[in-house]
């Protein structure tokens, strides 16, 4: 389901993709996908840190599950 809003966009640069052909709700789209992706990813890489630091020194100092089996 879609949903109108209004955006500023410099006129300059709106003319511009205008020119090109650009489907502008489709861009902002795609730009909001990755953004909220990034988002995510960055808040769960914080909520996680203690963790993820936690795992990284577990596996210096006693190596990867089955690492002695490992011929590369």
């Amino acid at each position: 389901m879609k949903a109108r809003t209004n955006v500023s966009v410099d006129k300059e640069l709106l003319e511009t993709a205008r020119k090109h052909g650009l489907q502008l709700s489709r861009i902002l789209e795609d730009a909001l996908r990755l953004r909220i992706a990034d988002e995510a990813a960055a808040r769960w890489r914080e909520e996680n840190r203690e963790r993820i630091r936690d795992y990284a020194s577990t596996i210096d100092e006693h190596g990867v599950l089955g690492d002695e089996f490992r011929d590369f």
